[in-house]
């Protein structure tokens, strides 16, 4: 079936498969299967555990295609790991409990980088709250990820958030030309705060800084 090869194709996980895909009223719904004689893999150390049978089906939002809503559905498997004891197996697609897929967080992500929301929502079929929600676990992610140690030269700019002298200040990595922190307001508490969660060991690596006036 051409729908299924695509949508494999695009859901591309290792150890797992899309074994078929049944059309509803909502949209379409790829079901899926893991392979073989696959191990499952513990959430927390990534390492092969034993399966220990299965938890309730769920149902995960995937990325639409040709204006169709998507739909993962798998039924996970209860696991038990010598190292970690038991817990239900990683999803490479998952998101903790969020029913949001990791493919369509990641595009939400990108495309809100150049769009507002609003625009993002219509142009993907989806409900403006499902973009907040995809924005701040791609934000979450990040943050938890992000390689800070060699941040060298730090920006700092305010911005007008609303009318009515609303401001944010905003900490860039002048190097990189990333956003590393923001905080509301724009007095030295602002900054306070930042310094304080940036830290004395990151703070003393700092050569340079560019403060607008």
């Amino acid at each position: 079936m051409l729908v299924k090869s695509v949508l494999q194709k695009v859901f591309n996980v290792k150890r797992f498969y899309i074994e078929k895909v049944e059309k509803q009223e909502e949209g379409l719904y790829g079901y899926i299967k893991a392979r073989g004689r696959s191990k499952p893999l513990c959430p927390k150390c990534k390492g092969r555990a034993w399966s220990n049978g299965h938890v309730k089906e769920r149902t995960w939002r995937f990325v639409p295609m040709w204006g169709i809503q998507i739909y993962l559905r798998y039924t996970p498997r209860r696991v038990m790991c010598r190292k970690c004891g038991r817990g239900v197996e990683y999803m490479p697609w998952s998101m903790g409990k969020s029913p949001i897929s990791h493919h369509l967080a990641v595009v939400i992500g990108i495309l809100t980088r150049k769009q507002p929301w609003k625009d993002v929502a219509d142009m993907l079929g989806i409900h403006w709250n499902t973009v907040m929600a995809a924005v701040s676990k791609v934000v979450e992610y990040g943050l938890k990820h992000r390689d800070i140690s060699q941040v060298k030269k730090l920006g700092i700019d305010e911005i007008s958030r609303r009318r009515g002298h609303k401001y944010q200040t905003n900490v860039y990595d002048l190097d990189q030309g990333r956003l590393v922190w923001t905080g509301r307001g724009r007095a030295s508490e602002t900054l306070d705060a930042f310094f304080k969660e940036w830290g004395v060991e990151r703070t003393k690596k700092l050569k340079a800084m560019c403060c607008d006036m």
